[in-house]
């Protein structure tokens, strides 16, 4: 049956008196069915809505999010992105998996009549920087929803019970109208139970959690990500239909990436070399390493991107020091040649810094002799 999905919530909140998910989702049905070019079906509801004095049309304003009773801060940050202005990088494996929450999703209505449903959950876990928070976005604008980001620095209170409380406003907030709910850095609410370094709050906290995504059931799109999956509570696991391990990119996504960044500057060097250099980095170090270096060639007036400032910020970012303006100590040399050997060339190297391809070499030598004379 289609348009079962809006149909259900509509019958839900109404049998529940919740005039403002009423409204919500009704409008939410008027745009699709005029996104579907029935638009007398969608006048006939629009009509419905305006007779009973309290809906204002597709332009209906949705209830504030909610507040911690404390500090007053709002709970999440509500966000509107636009697919035409999301750039996602990702390998094409991760894409597919995110594509398929997005069918399933969209699919909603044949799913549910089918009588198998969906539970329109999904958790993003991997190291920093890799586009998590990105996705989330990616998806809520796919969807043609607004996103809203819990804020943890206000769902977690200090006061005893608060952040259980916190947590129910959220959810209950979330599901009385459409969107989509991003728990970012979930592991700051659903650590392990067994932790013997937690304090019997957090515990319950975890308890909160579970409950409200159980309760949830397929009324909320809900997105959750983590830095640290090893330290998520098992059960957090299985309330998540998806599971999605976005890694640091691979050599084609870091090219793609570069080559996106760099699609307006003018450059004589090889992205494909830029790319081999930037290995085990994650796509938010490599997008400011190259916009820093744009921002470099603008300030400095120069004609085109300069290679070497670009390499010299990778090289820094990689090894996690400073680069000197001289020729540094021959373990350090070592280091920065062993990055990439086939990028940072003898020839590379000398115009880094400003000595020649002979000097380097013999640098490199000293290192090998070093190391030959403690093994002997």
């Amino acid at each position: 049956m289609q348009y079962l999905t809006e149909i259900t919530r509509l019958l839900d909140g109404a049998l529940k008196g919740d005039r403002s998910r009423v409204v919500d989702y009704a409008n939410q049905l008027i745009a699709k069915l005029r996104s579907e070019n029935n638009a007398k079906s969608a006048e006939r509801l629009q009509s419905v809505l305006a007779r009973s004095g309290g809906a204002i049309g597709v332009q209906h304003v949705s209830p504030s999010v909610p507040v911690d009773s404390e500090s007053r801060y709002p709970l999440a940050d509500e966000l509107h992105p636009k697919k035409s202005e999301i750039s996602l990088f990702l390998d094409d494996r991760i894409l597919d998996r995110v594509r398929e929450f997005l069918s399933q999703v969209e699919f909603s209505d044949e799913l549910l009549a089918a009588g198998v449903g969906i539970t329109p959950t999904m958790l993003l876990h991997g190291p920093p920087g890799t586009g998590k928070s990105l996705t989330a976005q990616y998806i809520a604008a796919s969807l043609g929803l607004p996103l809203l980001v819990a804020r943890v620095d206000t769902l977690v209170s200090s006061f005893l019970g608060s952040t259980s409380k916190n947590l129910r406003n959220l959810f209950e907030h979330a599901s009385r109208r459409p969107c989509v709910l991003f728990l970012d850095e979930l592991d700051a609410m659903g650590k392990l139970r067994d932790d013997q370094h937690e304090m019997g709050e957090l515990k319950r906290v975890v308890i909160a959690l579970l409950q409200n995504i159980d309760n949830a059931g397929g009324n909320i799109v809900l997105l959750a990500a983590t830095n640290h999956p090893h330290i998520l509570d098992r059960a957090i696991w299985r309330r998540f239909q998806f599971h999605v391990s976005i890694d640091l990119p691979s050599e084609s996504v870091r090219e793609e990436l570069i080559k996106s960044l760099l699609s307006g500057e003018s450059i004589s060097f090889s992205i494909t070399k830029i790319a081999a250099l930037a290995s085990g980095m994650s796509c938010a170090d490599i997008s400011s390493i190259v916009r820093d270096s744009i921002r470099h060639r603008v300030v400095n007036k120069e004609p085109e991107v300069c290679f070497r400032y670009l390499v010299r910020r990778i090289i820094e970012t990689r090894l996690g020091i400073h680069l000197p303006g001289e020729l540094p100590e021959p373990q350090v040399i070592q280091q920065i040649h062993l990055l990439n050997e086939k990028v940072l060339t003898l020839r590379v190297l000398a115009d880094l810094f400003n000595v020649s391809p002979p000097t380097v070499g013999r640098r490199l030598k000293e290192t090998s002799q070093a190391k030959a004379t403690s093994n002997g």
